[in-house]
């Protein structure tokens, strides 16, 4: 395999000067190559920390599409080759909740549900019963028992929806 090891592209990414310093186009470059040797067999010892990258991509404020994306692919690459592993890993819920997050988005809908397919079927990565309280989550519901409807309910709803900067 060329280029550089999985190990000195997580450098890259880690280093926050460099890091805040680099073109969208090197990012998502750079993400691309970690989710690529991360999801090898060599790169297996790397791979919560590439998922901490993948994590802090996918949440960051005003992220470039092309960043997103890399890090969308990256997340279904390495999330196959761990299989039940990946939900074991502290960053999996914030990748699991920004994929479902990114199927409202016009540019990202069709790979977010494509990875969110191949974590599902070909990597049996989650299943219902252990991401529920993420998915529930993202649509605004919480565990509250009431189905009482009225002024309360609506409230909480517009709590869970992430407020938009003016």
């Amino acid at each position: 395999d060329d280029g550089p090891s999985a190990s000195e592209i997580l450098k890259q990414l880690q280093s926050p000067e460099m890091y805040s310093n680099m073109k969208w186009k090197d990012k998502a470059e750079l993400i691309s190559q970690l989710g690529n040797k991360a999801s090898k067999e060599d790169g297996m010892h790397v791979r919560p920390q590439a998922l901490n990258i993948i994590q802090d991509a996918l949440g960051g404020k005003n992220a470039n599409v092309h960043v997103l994306r890399s890090a969308l692919i990256a997340a279904g690459l390495i999330g196959v080759s761990m299989g039940t592993d990946l939900i074991k890993q502290s960053s999996w819920k914030t990748i699991m909740i920004e994929t479902i997050k990114l199927l409202k988005n016009k540019q990202c809908f069709s790979l977010a549900k494509k990875v969110l397919e191949q974590l599902h079927i070909h990597g049996r990565c989650f299943t219902v019963a252990n991401s529920l309280e993420f998915i529930a989550h993202v649509l605004g519901v919480g565990f509250n028992s009431s189905t009482s409807g009225g002024k309360r309910n609506s409230q909480v709803t517009e709590l869970s929806q992430p407020r938009k900067s003016s």
